[in-house]
């Protein structure tokens, strides 16, 4: 049987994006996407083990049974590439069945097939920020899984601000103008190791940190003290 719904074309440069969260380089599941289609709602997720992206859209003229399917990550990326090529159309129509999912935008089609893997549950990562207090993340990103994040939220040109489950309710007056008091260290300590996170209406990012430790740190010291070359030295050199 054939599912079909349409999105969005609006959609489609976050769903292009996506693409940065995933692991090319394996061919297990984290090289491809996950879709889950209900009546309601596509999910599409994808992941590379560092980055969770997860774009939600409304769906309309839904037809068929809910599903849950893994798409072929570089025939995807192609599809969306294509379908941004297309004209402006409004919507894009998404058929799946016998193997394949289809792309419809006015009069192109792109075509990426089904791969039978299994991904990751992802469910677990967003419920479990369900009424948690969030606190401005101060753990350690690597800058590439930054910028990947940033262009899939569509927000390169400012600053990805990213926050963190506060694991003590100590540390949310740290934020505000009325903070007194001490912070317990126990609770900077949790915090530095916490995901960063990032969403909107449509969009959950989160992002795992850097591990880091009080050994390895700078010797500001021999900077301040080492002999600055002369401009003709350097020259020389």
């Amino acid at each position: 049987m054939i599912t079909s719904f349409s999105i969005l074309a609006s959609s489609l440069p976050r769903l292009a994006n996506l693409r940065h969260a995933t692991d090319p380089t394996t061919r297990g599941a984290l090289a491809h996407f996950h879709l889950a289609v209900t009546g309601d709602n596509a999910r599409f997720t994808a992941s590379d083990g560092h980055l969770l992206a997860i774009l939600k859209l409304q769906v309309s003229d839904f037809d068929g049974e809910s599903i849950d399917i893994l798409i072929d990550g570089a025939l995807f990326a192609a599809a969306c590439a294509t379908l941004l090529r297309a004209d402006h159309a409004s919507c894009v129509r998404i058929s799946i069945g016998d193997g394949e999912v289809r792309f419809i935008r006015g009069m192109a089609v792109a075509v990426a097939r089904i791969v039978d893997l299994a991904f990751p549950i992802t469910s677990a990562f967003i419920d479990r920020y369900r009424g948690q207090t969030l606190v401005p993340a101060i753990a350690s990103y690597a800058p590439a899984l930054v910028t990947a994040a940033a262009r899939i939220a569509g927000t390169r040109k400012s600053p990805l601000l990213l926050w963190s489950a506060a694991p003590n309710a100590s540390l949310v007056p740290c934020w505000t103008r009325d903070s007194e008091g001490a912070v317990p260290y126990s609770a900077i300590a949790v915090l530095l190791s916490q995901p960063g996170i990032w969403a909107d209406k449509e969009l959950f990012l989160l992002l795992m940190p850097v591990s880091r430790s009080c050994q390895g740190a700078p010797d500001i010291g021999a900077f301040i003290q080492a002999p600055l070359l002369s401009a003709s030295a350097s020259t020389a050199a």
